[in-house]
């Protein structure tokens, strides 16, 4: 059985590396990995975890999903 995620408060709010996001205006995957990685370089994470996701054209109110920090591939 498929439970419903609970809202974001606010778009743009459930960050903290879980889950999914929602695209605010003036957003970048810099500021979007900040927020829920305390890491602005992890936006390539974010990316492969999105391979639909233009990193230079996202959309107030699209939905990307973020990888959970453990599953965050950390190059070495």
């Amino acid at each position: 059985m498929n439970t419903p995620e609970a809202p974001a408060k606010h778009p743009g709010e459930q960050a903290r590396g879980e889950g999914v996001y929602t695209v605010v205006a003036g957003d970048t995957l810099g500021g979007i990995a900040r927020k829920a990685y305390h890491d602005a370089g992890r936006w390539r994470d974010i990316v492969a975890a999105n391979p639909h996701l233009d990193p230079r054209r996202l959309r107030p109110g699209e939905t990307i999903n973020l990888p959970q920090p453990g599953k965050v591939a950390i190059p070495r």
